[in-house]
């Protein structure tokens, strides 16, 4: 069975009594047509840097990511949300010219066991003009 969504191709091949599942996507460029009259906000590198990966539980932890505008629009009072394990524990709002940059930075406190940290940006979509391609953005953290 083969499948394209949103430029993401999806193999998954059965056989032998086990599930083989590739993945490939491929980073197509917006043409500049598209970006008229939109906010394309990105993750930059589409992931979270921590300060402290391997923390114990009690540690505090930045987490930290660069949101790019890649529109031709201005971005006004776009909420950013940090979750952990789908629990907000910081949001942002923030503003950004069209190209601008701006790094973000939460802390977060580890607690034992498996943590998937996330960032999403408008996660309850209310700029609809917003293109969603890189818009979120996670990583999972074990802490001992």
């Amino acid at each position: 069975m083969a499948s394209i969504r949103n430029g993401m191709a999806t193999v998954c091949l059965l056989g032998m009594g086990f599930l083989l599942f590739q993945c490939a996507t491929q980073q197509e460029a917006i043409p500049p047509q598209q970006l008229l009259d939109q906010i394309v906000l990105e993750i930059v590198g589409n992931r979270i840097e921590l300060r402290n990966p391997l923390p114990r539980s009690g540690e505090e932890v930045e987490v930290m990511v660069i949101v790019h505008n890649r529109g031709n629009r201005d971005a006004k009072r776009i909420p950013v949300f940090f979750y952990d394990n789908l629990r907000v524990f910081s949001t942002e709002e923030i503003d950004l010219e069209p190209g601008g940059q701006r790094r973000l930075i939460a802390r977060w406190k580890a607690t034992m066991g498996s943590h998937t940290l996330s960032v999403i940006i408008d996660p309850a979509h209310h700029f609809k003009e917003i293109n969603r391609e890189r818009s979120e953005v996670s990583t999972t953290v074990l802490v001992k």
